[in-house]
């Protein structure tokens, strides 16, 4: 998986697609979600941000509490 998802950045960076925001979720085979975000500001700055929830549910209610734009996909 982790190979796939290179895979494709690798493709963004040759398209010129300029990503400022990397949200990466995991699940565990126990059923936890791991998300790490990586953004950058205005600056350039990297600023990472760590979450973990014990199940899809949590996961789901944290994603309906946040402010996502409109042109975010979350998949």
């Amino acid at each position: 998986m982790f190979k796939e998802a290179i895979t494709a950045l690798k493709a963004c960076k040759r398209s010129g697609v300029e990503i400022t925001e990397l949200c990466i979720h995991m699940e565990t085979t126990s059923g936890e979600i791991m998300e790490l975000d990586i953004d950058l500001d205005e600056n350039g700055d990297l600023i990472k941000e760590y979450n973990m929830f014990d199940t899809e549910e949590d996961y789901e209610v944290y994603l309906k509490s946040e402010d996502i734009p409109e042109n975010i996909l979350y998949n």
